[in-house]
């Protein structure tokens, strides 16, 4: 049986190989359509991020379906960008102007105007897959797509209900519907907001684009110009990944720092409880072990898990002796532990891990009536918040990891010690928020219908 290392080796050399045919025999048509899979060292994950392209769903005269069957006619299909927005592609290719210069953005017609068909997109791929034995895999995720979608696969509809939300995750196994020879097409319709509303120049434009889950500012605000898009698109990752038998999914890591703290010092224990779900798509018990590991310290438990299921299983809490402290900025070091979740096979087979950082830390908070304010805590101390107002910090989207860590370092060298997300804009990526722990960055995440303050506003 191959492990799942020389399996990646070998996706790579197969995906090599083929784009270099590819090139030598029809260099125009891989140069618009072929997906580059390069598998990350460190990673089972692949992402999807070249070969897209992408046209008006209204000069597509062809459903999902015949559209990931055959590769479609090429004219009027553009370059795409993903992750990125209908309006992020559209001035990539020079259709519109940047709108962060001069007034350009009265130059890009407003989704209110030109209606939700205009920015109604097709965006297209297409990728190989090497020859896989049998225990393996295939998964095709979305971290987010803004804000209705139809995702198509080699003529395949991947799910008959149609996705509403701009923070939905998506993950499907894709293995049976896979084209071992040849290409796997992939076509994605994405359509805007149901209730894009008015920029009218209000907070919001006319409000009407709170009625769904996305954020609430493209239409305008005080500060910042409609996004003329609203931000349609594939705004976040898409992955292949490759596992095993079983999906180790949502690594968690609970931590428990009891008592006041002090940074610097002799620790007393803290106590960390692992998590994951374990997820079976197969046809067959699979039986293994699930392992935890972190600094030494390792816990397994023997599991079966039936056909077509999943369980979420806990670990029995674990202490760690004299741990290092995760303290704010300004108060102590950022500590980080690295812990790992594996699931093997009786054979000792690795079927898929999941990687964590985490830090011991025990945060809460408690309403102090003789001052009318919330306090808040860190590891038993009082937490003077300096803090900031976080909104997406690019219009439209453009956000990578190596910027999140600059923008969030940046908030550290000014001396804050929490980030507040506000509700009216993002639920951020995943790479914020490793930014934030790393940094020594408190989040205070705002989500919808929470702006009342638990009742505490008289209006």
């Amino acid at each position: 049986m191959q492990s799942l290392r020389q399996c990646e080796r070998n996706i790579l050399i197969s995906f090599r190989s083929c784009l270099f045919r590819e090139l030598k025999m029809k260099r125009a048509l891989v140069i618009s359509y072929i997906l580059t899979f390069t598998l990350l060292a460190s990673s089972q994950e692949t992402p999807l991020t070249t070969g897209w392209r992408a046209i008006r769903a209204s000069e597509v005269t062809i459903d999902g379906g015949r559209l990931t069957t055959a590769d479609p006619d090429p004219a009027g299909w553009m370059n795409a960008t993903v992750p990125g927005t209908v309006l992020t592609t559209l001035v990539n290719n020079g259709q519109v102007p940047d709108p962060w210069y001069g007034m350009n953005n009265e130059k890009i017609p407003d989704i209110w105007n030109a209606g939700r068909d205009y920015y109604t997109y097709w965006f297209f791929t297409r990728f190989t897959i090497p020859e896989l034995d049998s225990t393996r895999q295939v998964w095709l995720k979305f971290r987010g797509i803004n804000y209705r979608a139809e995702i198509w696969l080699n003529g395949t509809l991947l799910d008959d209900t149609i996705r509403e939300g701009m923070f939905i995750r998506r993950k499907f196994n894709v293995t049976a519907l896979l084209n071992r020879q040849g290409y796997n097409r992939l076509a994605v319709r994405v359509e805007p907001p149901l209730n894009p509303g008015n920029p009218n120049g209000g907070q919001g434009g006319d409000g009407t684009i709170g009625r769904d889950v996305t954020m609430q500012f493209t239409p305008g605000w005080d500060w910042i110009q409609p996004i003329r898009d609203r931000n349609t698109g594939i705004w976040d990752a898409v992955t292949i990944e490759v596992t095993g038998d079983i999906d180790v999914r949502d690594g968690y890591a609970r931590t428990r720092v009891p008592g006041a703290r002090l940074p610097g010092e002799l620790q007393d224990p803290a106590f960390v409880t692992f998590s994951a779900e374990l997820v079976n798509p197969t046809d067959r018990l699979v039986e293994g072990e699930v392992t935890v590991s972190f600094m030494g310290s390792t816990d397994k438990k023997k599991m079966k898990l039936e056909p077509r299921s999943s369980v979420t299983y806990k670990f029995p809490e674990m202490k760690q002796t004299d741990p290092r402290i995760w303290w704010p900025n300004g108060m102590g070091q950022p500590s980080l532990y690295p812990a790992v979740i594996t699931f093997n096979d009786k054979k000792g087979n690795t079927l898929d891990r999941e990687d964590l950082m985490f830090g011991f830390r025990e945060a809460g908070s408690y309403f102090d009536d003789s001052t009318g304010a919330r306090v808040f805590t860190i590891n038993g101390q009082k937490l003077f918040v300096r803090g900031a107002n976080w909104i997406a910090s690019d219009g439209m989207l453009r956000l990578s990891p190596a910027r999140y860590e600059a923008e969030v370092k940046m908030h550290a060298e000014m001396n804050m010690n929490m980030i507040r997300v506000w509700g009216g804009s993002i639920t951020e990526r995943p790479e914020f928020y490793d930014a934030c722990d790393r940094n020594g960055i408190l989040v205070w995440q705002d989500l919808w219908i929470t702006g009342d303050c638990n009742g505490r506003w008289p209006d």
